[in-house]
């Protein structure tokens, strides 16, 4: 018995479409977004699975383990670091300011502990953390770590990658890892080609093929000893003079003291990935200096990215906001929050918390 080509192209697509509903099932927790992938999987026919498996799988399952924060309480991740970088002593008392909101925030993320003793200086847009970044890098004395999502070929990356190539040149341990969706045309111009010939290593986080697993953590650590951190890409947009319009409005925190060192070691987790390297073999004990206390901020560092199950950043968030008495003030550009996370800003203001969920009023996504 003959079967046309049409008749097995069919049962092909039946057997694609129900292979593909399979994992609609079973990884979408949401029931909206099942209801709309299973939608587009069976009016589309071919084009809703293509679709489906670019954008919809959750490659976190197979892929995400390249990106999981290192976890300090591991045995084997502490025995890496010095004696003095280890997991540090509980510093949130009852008389702590804010210890309400520490109290439950803290254990959603296991990676790194609630440390005291820092100073955080807040820098509002690329006009105050790019020269105050280029400023630390040109006194740094060991070694220059640079992470951001974006770094573009324009002025200011021009100018912080100068800044990079030339202290390689000195003979710095200079690291700068950027992500390849993030910093296409750069990455395809051989714009940090004159960095890596002065010795600096310049890797990429290989996001292609994958989108949902892009790496957007933006962090400059210092020898070990400052940090930078926050929502700041490497790009004439946040500069006054350079950006086509206003720029963007961002923020960054400069900061010194025991948590630099939790960011380090986030930076070199990452490193790790992005080079398909082991823990073992890039965390050397020059990177983590004896830190003394600098001031009397509280910090946690709290990764985020791919996240499994227990989402600990989103477990954070949820505890933070359920936790405060009297305030929620939010300032993000892009806002979409899951369920949890909404009911609880709705259930904080019912209850009386003044909660303000400040937006950008034209977004670019």
């Amino acid at each position: 018995m003959e079967v046309d080509q049409s008749s097995w192209l069919t049962v092909v697509r039946i057997v694609v479409s129900l292979l593909t509903s399979l994992d609609v099932l079973l990884h979408k927790r949401r029931p909206v977004s099942a209801v709309l992938w299973l939608g587009i999987i069976w009016s589309f026919a071919w084009v809703g699975a293509v679709v489906y498996f670019v954008f919809g799988i959750d490659r976190v399952r197979w892929l995400g383990s390249e990106q999981q924060e290192p976890d300090v309480l591991d045995p084997a991740v502490r025995a890496l670091l010095p004696d003095h970088a280890r997991r540090p002593p509980e510093v949130v008392t009852k008389e702590t300011p804010g210890a309400h909101v520490l109290r439950i925030t803290e254990p959603a993320v296991t990676s790194f502990a609630v440390t005291g003793g820092n100073t955080v200086e807040l820098l509002v847009d690329g006009d105050a953390f790019y020269p105050a970044l280029l400023e630390a890098i040109a006194e740094a004395r060991h070694s220059v770590h640079v992470q951001s999502f974006i770094s573009s070929r324009d002025d200011s990356g021009r100018e912080i990658l100068e800044a990079l190539r030339a202290r390689a040149a000195d003979g710095l341990d200079v690291r700068l890892l950027y992500d390849r969706f993030g910093s296409t045309l750069a990455h395809f111009s051989g714009f940090f080609r004159p960095a890596r010939r002065a010795g600096a290593q310049v890797r990429s986080k290989r996001s292609w093929g994958h989108l949902n697993l892009r790496n957007h953590r933006k962090v400059a650590v210092l020898d070990g000893e400052m940090a930078f951190v926050g929502g700041l890409n490497i790009d004439d947009r946040n500069v006054t003079g350079r950006a086509r319009h206003a720029p963007d409005r961002d923020y960054h925190v400069r900061l010194t003291g025991p948590a630099v060192g939790d960011l380090q070691l986030q930076f070199l987790s990452d490193w790790a990935s992005a080079t398909r390297t082991s823990l073992e073999r890039v965390i050397t004990p020059d990177l983590f200096p004896p830190l003394s206390s600098t001031g009397g901020a509280l910090v946690q560092v709290v990764p985020g990215g791919p996240e499994g199950s227990e989402r600990g950043l989103a477990k954070a968030y949820f505890g933070a906001v359920a936790a405060a008495a009297d305030s929620v003030t939010i300032v993000t550009p892009y806002f979409l929050p899951d369920d949890a996370i909404f009911e609880a800003l709705r259930y904080s203001a019912l209850r009386g918390v003044d909660v303000q969920i400040i937006l950008p009023k034209r977004s670019n996504h």
